[in-house]
């Protein structure tokens, strides 16, 4: 039986901009760094609270020590990464976290404004690599 999700994938073209984003624009934490010789990969997140985020970068191969990845789990060569819509982020300070993200290289997709209809209001930018990340905190 599945107890938790440990953290989800997403392909970034320059994970040192991409772990500027997360960890200042977005204050999450590092929890681990791994490197192989095909993929650099960075777990940000929560502490212990949370699903993590795995951010991981297509290195050129590199010497043949250390763990090799499965080049079954690595999209062909010429072929983007897919099938990452979103990630929701809950926030207590919808605004400010905003335009903290927007400050480490995020943009604006949309606004802050409220969902009446869910109780919610919610904002969108996207990480510097384009991924889409939603705010979302209780109206």
């Amino acid at each position: 039986m599945i107890t938790s999700i440990g953290n989800a994938a997403i392909w970034v073209t320059d994970l040192e901009r991409s772990e500027a984003f997360y960890v200042r624009g977005l204050g999450l934490d590092v929890i681990a760094r791994i490197d192989t010789p095909d993929v650099r990969e960075l777990i940000v997140g929560r502490g212990d609270a949370g699903t993590q985020v795995m951010l991981a970068a297509l290195t050129a191969a590199g010497d043949e020590q250390g763990v090799m990845t499965p080049t079954s789990v690595l999209p062909d060569s010429g072929s983007a990464p897919r099938g990452f819509w979103k990630m929701f982020l809950w926030t207590d300070a919808l605004e400010d976290d905003v335009a903290r993200a927007i400050g480490a290289g995020g943009s604006l997709v949309e606004a802050p404004r409220t969902m009446a209809e869910f109780g919610l209001s919610i904002a969108v930018v996207t990480d510097p690599d384009g991924h889409l990340v939603e705010f979302g905190c209780v109206a």
